[in-house]
């Protein structure tokens, strides 16, 4: 209630992580009772976790925070129907890639690799929300980024395994592949869920989220005619544990801008540019060439 306070006075959206406490209490003593002295499984993660916990979540949060807040956004949305709620009740809503790329017959293969929160759900789930995404209900995507080490990744326990993805590295070449260049999105609506969406829900849209005149020169450079292959090692991140490995995209980023500064470039960019030496990371792929403090922390209001 105070956040939400808080929000409403000072005009911000109140975000909400949906997920019913209760809800999932409830799934969890009913998961340790089918399984009695059996060791957790991957099935008992993510049916402890069902798509009543979101529904539910939703429903109640916006019922409270609408007293107060005057925007509501719902954060990572892994079921169809908690989205099309928030919706239709005013508030906008994002989700991730690996909502849309993976569902709950991958925890087999990816395990711990898999694990967040709320879990993927179903194969129709995924398809749905992909639907929700290229017609608007779904604002846009975020990474959810949330990197592990292998020890905190990979216990014995898959209920006591750290839940999160780093998807920093993996969002916008998954989207661009797979909505952009398989004609899941248009366009303009790629545009608007990797970039648009977000200006406008946080207060950046005078500067970010388009290539409009007077805006920040923020771009991304992409070779549509290149596959890339996910690979863990060159990922810029504190782990390498991703259930995106090994996966073949379509499109490679050649190069990205922040206000008209190249800040990275792919090894045949870097070559054209002459890039200087003394650049800040480089593998195989690329290199930054940003200096450390370059970035700006963006704030409501933003220009």
């Amino acid at each position: 209630v105070a956040a939400a306070q808080a929000c409403g006075k000072e005009g911000r959206p109140l975000l909400l992580h949906a997920e019913d406490p209760y809800v999932i209490s409830e799934a969890t003593k009913e998961r340790q009772a089918l399984r009695g002295t059996q060791k957790p499984q991957w099935i008992d993660y993510y049916a402890s976790r069902p798509m009543d916990s979101e529904i539910a979540a939703v429903m109640n949060a916006l019922k409270l925070a609408g007293q107060y807040a005057k925007y509501v956004h719902i954060v990572h949305v892994g079921t169809a129907k908690a989205a099309i709620a928030a919706v239709g009740r005013g508030a906008t809503c994002e989700t991730c890639a690996h909502y849309l790329a993976f569902d709950e017959t991958d925890f087999a293969r990816f395990g711990a690799a898999l694990k967040t929160a709320p879990p993927v759900k179903s194969p129709e789930q995924k398809a749905i929300l992909w639907h929700l995404l290229a017609n608007g209900k779904i604002n846009f995507v975020t990474s959810d980024h949330a990197g592990a080490p292998d020890y905190e990744k990979f216990t014995d326990d898959p209920l006591m395994a750290y839940g999160g993805i780093p998807g920093t590295g993996t969002l916008f070449p998954y989207i661009l592949s797979e909505g952009l260049f398989a004609k899941r999105l248009s366009l303009d609506r790629f545009l608007e869920v990797t970039s648009g969406g977000a200006a406008r829900r946080y207060g950046l849209w005078q500067g970010k989220g388009s290539l409009a005149p007077g805006k920040d020169a923020d771009i991304v450079l992409v070779d549509p005619y290149h596959t890339r292959r996910i690979d863990p090692s060159a990922m810029m991140s504190k782990n390498a544990i991703t259930p995106f490995a090994g996966m073949v995209l379509s499109g490679r980023i050649e190069g990205t801008w922040v206000r008209g500064s190249c800040v990275y470039a792919s090894v045949r960019l870097a070559a054209a540019l002459k890039a200087p030496k003394d650049f800040v990371f480089s593998n195989e792929e690329g290199m930054i060439l940003a200096k450390p403090g370059y970035g700006t922390f963006l704030t409501w209001g933003y220009r």
